[in-house]
C-alpha cells in the first residue's frame, strides 16, 4: 500500500496547488464547464472552489500520511473524501450562477 499512499499524496499536492491558484489568482477559467456569461460572482466562485480544493488536498495528504505510518489501506477514505468534497463543491457552486428564468 505504500505506492498507493504515495500516489494519493501526489494527488493531494496537485489538488492543493489547484486550490491555491483558484483562491489566490482567481483562475476560474480552468474549471470544467466554466462560462463567464453564467457566473454572477467570479471572485466568490474562485474563493469557494479554491477553499474546497485546498481542503481536499490537505485531507488527501493527511489520509496518505496516516496510511503510510499505520500501514493500512486508505482507498475507501480517499474515495469518501473526494466524493464528499466534490458534492459539497458542486452544490455550493450553484450560488454563483445566474438562475434560469
Amino acid at each position: 500500500m505504500k505506492v498507493a499512499n504515495i500516489i494519493f499524496a501526489i494527488v493531494g499536492i496537485f489538488n492543493l496547488l489547484i486550490g491555491i491558484l483558484l483562491y489566490k489568482y482567481n483562475m476560474v477559467e480552468m474549471l470544467a464547464g466554466y462560462d463567464k456569461n453564467k457566473i454572477i460572482d467570479k471572485e466568490g466562485l474562485a474563493k469557494w472552489t479554491g477553499v474546497n480544493f485546498i481542503l481536499m488536498g490537505l485531507a488527501i495528504i493527511v489520509i496518505s500520511v496516516i496510511g503510510l505510518i499505520l500501514n493500512f489501506n486508505t482507498i475507501l477514505f480517499f474515495i469518501i473524501t473526494v466524493v464528499g468534497l466534490c458534492v459539497r463543491m458542486i452544490i455550493g457552486n450553484k450560488k454563483y450562477e445566474k438562475t434560469r428564468n
